[in-house]
């Protein structure tokens, strides 16, 4: 069986079937060969399935009801595949209409057929606004075939007309990319990169961006590149917060410029800026990531609510940092507005799992337990590992000692029970080793209360949890004193 096929087939989404269906009727692709019984068997045998080592040579020769020798099955698999990269072809060219018409203006000028020139042109210029840099090389090598037809018929007023654009297109587009590649190199250590990130950073710094912005800091062309110098320079002087909000009021004035793929890019690297002035320390950025999804919530950009990859989701991410930053009536509004809108599959876990954390930060941790009662285990078993920690926590706060001690046992029973959490055992017998400290350290002298604080408050000091004991003992100090 075609492996590389199998691996594609298991991608497609229901539209995708119904599409690539239509793909292998049509005689211009397949050229007379009917693939429908393969069509059919693959369909039922890998749409929605974990497993399909079944769909074995036998077996589709045997369903198929045809006489096929197995090599003849491989080469039909084979063709089968190619027809599938095909159809991949023709919904990416769907999706790129700057680059679909880029190819119509070469085979138009290799025909020398140019009636509709303007007309065309107009119509990809109009598609370009706002810009988005990930078009322009299409958009510069359909300038060029135009360039070169008004060239060949010596109409040299269109024809330097159409070259200005595309250098000043060019000169935008190769801007950005340096900024792009020398903040890439910027946000990665790694020996093997030194040498190309030396060179970019070099060629970064040779250019003369204070010109740049205030000749062009009007000109929707390049406000992704100024944008860009920005992100790149807080990345670079990262302790300047300063340098960051320079680039956040930039995006936030210019948003109305930007394509949807453009601010979805900016923001993607905004948000990784604060996140790794947070894992410094810099609890200031919990407010800045937090601005960052009140501008797209206040645009209706909300596709990161449909994802369906817990624990890393965007939706659990907001909360939490939400909490950090210490809006907690804020987080809550935002569970009860947004959470309607998630991923059916995974909705009612999810927001159980952010009602607890509002609960908890609100102290209200009769409510915390009710939500976690409600919660149902899921299929994902990090997932579940997490309601346990909060139970824990939530019994610990409510001083329900005897339940919170069945429930660490049931935690490592379901950590035995799936061999595939064994790895988290040691985070596991951390957290719960400072939780038993945090009960036996509040009957302690004040010294040795500190002492643990000190513990605590040490950045190399790392656990789940750590912010809630040490939030705790903090509590006990003050009540010792």
């Amino acid at each position: 069986m075609n492996k590389n096929l199998n691996r594609l087939l298991e991608s497609f989404s229901d539209e995708d079937w119904n599409r690539f269906r239509d793909f292998l009727q049509s005689p211009f692709f397949v050229k007379g060969r009917n693939y429908m019984g393969f069509y059919d068997l693959l369909k039922e045998n890998i749409k929605g399935k974990d497993d399909y080592s079944q769909l074995t040579s036998d077996f589709i020769i045997d369903h198929l009801g045809e006489n096929l020798s197995t090599s003849t099955l491989n080469n039909r698999l084979s063709e089968l595949y190619k027809l599938a990269l095909e159809f991949l072809f023709q919904i990416r060219t769907e999706k790129d209409e700057i680059g679909f018409f880029a190819t119509i203006f070469e085979e138009l000028t290799e025909r020398k057929r140019f009636a509709n020139t303007n007309y065309l042109y107009s119509l990809v210029k109009n598609k370009l606004i706002p810009p988005d840099s990930k078009d322009y090389p299409s958009y510069l090598k359909m300038l060029k075939s135009i360039s070169d037809y008004y060239r060949s018929t010596n109409d040299f007023d269109n024809c330097f007309r159409i070259y200005n654009e595309y250098n000043s297109y060019f000169t935008a587009y190769s801007l950005e990319m340096i900024m792009n590649y020398t903040h890439n190199y910027k946000s990665i250590n790694h020996t093997v990169l030194n040498d190309a990130k030396e060179k970019f950073n070099k060629v970064f710094s040779s250019i003369d961006f204070k010109t740049i912005i205030g000749e062009f800091g009007n000109d929707p062309l390049y406000i992704p590149v100024i944008l860009m110098f920005y992100i790149t320079q807080a990345l670079a002087n990262d302790e300047d917060e300063s340098i960051y909000l320079k680039a956040f009021n930039y995006l936030i004035d210019n948003y109305e410029a930007l394509s949807p793929d453009t601010r979805l890019d900016f923001n993607l690297k905004m948000q990784s800026h604060c996140v790794r002035r947070i894992m410094k320390g810099d609890n200031k950025f919990y407010e800045h990531y937090l601005d960052i999804v009140k501008n797209k919530l206040r645009h209706k950009e909300l596709s990161f609510l449909k994802l369906n990859q817990y624990p890393f989701t965007d939706f659990h991410d907001i909360v939490k940092i939400a909490l950090y930053a210490g809006e907690i009536d804020w987080a809550e509004d935002f569970v009860k507005e947004y959470s309607p809108m998630l991923n059916p599959l995974t909705r009612n876990t999810d927001r159980l799992s952010a009602l607890t954390s509002v609960s908890i930060a609100q102290k209200d941790f009769t409510t915390a337990l009710r939500y976690i009662n409600e919660f149902n285990k899921s299929d994902n078993k990090f997932h579940n590992l997490e309601f346990y920690f909060r139970k824990i926590i939530v019994l610990y706060e409510l001083n329900r000692e005897e339940e919170m001690e069945q429930t660490v046992n049931n935690l490592y029973h379901y950590v035995r029970k799936h061999g595939e959490l064994e790895n988290e055992l040691n985070k596991i017998d951390l957290f719960i080793k400072n939780v038993n400290k945090l009960k036996n350290i509040k009957t302690k002298t004040l010294r040795k209360i500190e002492d643990y604080l000190q513990y605590l408050e040490n950045p190399e000091t790392n656990f789940l949890h750590k912010k809630w004991v040490t939030e705790k003992v903090k509590e006990y100090v003050s009540i010792a004193h």
